[in-house]
């Protein structure tokens, strides 16, 4: 007992930071492990909670593609989910931008509320450029907090040419 105390006066500062260092250790080791380790294996986290119990169902996507199909001025529309996000692509035929932003925001109201409380809705509306149509690319969004869809502007980047004088 002698010895330990003789030991401990004369190297107390170094056996008090030898103690603290060791337990800074530990603690970086635990975190670290947890950060860089985990439990989760899924890329996504925890976002993607609950997707299995409202996946959607082929029969639900060819229900939303007749009735975009049900307008004549609809071409082609193409379905794809991802995650918690269904993109749907459509393509018009001769038909301006502000119309088919009307197909598109009228038909929220066929989707089920299951799609619409479980889903981002990304839209892409192209329409070919023609001589009596001059035709857009147009992507709107409408996330599960929201009722309506938020259009991007659309404006086109020009690029003015530099002549050198």
């Amino acid at each position: 007992m002698k010895k330990i105390k003789e030991i401990w006066d004369s190297n107390r500062i170094v056996l008090v930071l030898s103690f603290v260092i060791i337990i800074c250790f530990v603690v970086i080791f635990v975190i670290g492990i947890k950060l860089f380790v985990g439990v989760n294996s899924s890329p996504y986290g925890d976002r993607l909670e609950g997707l299995s119990e409202h996946a959607i169902k082929d029969e639900d996507k060819s229900s939303i593609i007749d009735k975009y199909k049900e307008n004549e001025s609809v071409k082609d529309v193409d379905i794809h989910a991802q995650g918690k996000i269904l993109y749907i692509k459509i393509n018009f035929e001769g038909i301006n931008l502000d119309k088919a932003k009307e197909i598109v925001n009228k038909s929220l109201e066929t989707y089920s509320e299951d799609i619409k409380n479980n889903y981002d809705l990304e839209f892409i509306l192209l329409e070919e450029s023609t001589e009596e149509v001059p035709g857009f690319t147009i992507m709107g969004a409408k996330n599960i907090h929201r009722n309506n869809v938020i259009w991007n502007n659309n404006t086109p980047y020009e690029v003015e040419n530099e002549e050198n004088e």
